[in-house]
């Protein structure tokens, strides 16, 4: 349903304010990215009058401008997304990572299998090991 309605979005965004900034869509999560912040206000009243013709609402929590620069960046998608300068260049390039909050659910994961496999020990040549043979991953938790 999301689609649908958000199509609408892609339609006006594409025809008349793609000048403003790059939109990226999944469902009903988007991120519209500006090279100014004079351009990001302006998106976000433009993207809120659509939203209004369409009888939807942005959510206020995760609607908010972000300088990519710095600490701040921001999450999409299970991503972190973040520009620094790079180690070789001295250029602003764009960082990605699994976000926090991905990272906290991967590593529940995988602390649960660890705890399983714990529970099967193996004897290999007078050590004891996991089945696994991951004892360096089950360090981390």
């Amino acid at each position: 349903m999301a689609n649908i309605y958000l199509h609408v979005l892609d339609m006006y965004w594409t025809q008349q304010f793609s000048h403003l900034g790059k939109i990226f869509r999944y469902c009903d999560d988007f991120v519209i990215v500006c090279r100014t912040h004079h351009d990001a206000v302006r998106v976000i009243q433009i993207v809120k009058e659509i939203m209004k013709k369409l009888k939807l609402t942005l959510h206020p929590k995760k609607t908010r401008l972000v300088h990519m620069e710095g600490k701040e960046g921001s999450d999409f998608l299970g991503f972190h997304f973040r520009k620094r300068k790079s180690k070789k260049s001295g250029k602003l390039v764009p960082y990605i990572w699994p976000c926090e909050k991905a990272m906290k659910r991967i590593r529940k994961e995988l602390k649960k299998l660890l705890e399983e496999k714990k529970s099967k020990k193996i004897i290999n040549a007078g050590s004891t090991r996991t089945e696994s043979g991951y004892s360096w991953l089950e360090e981390l938790f």
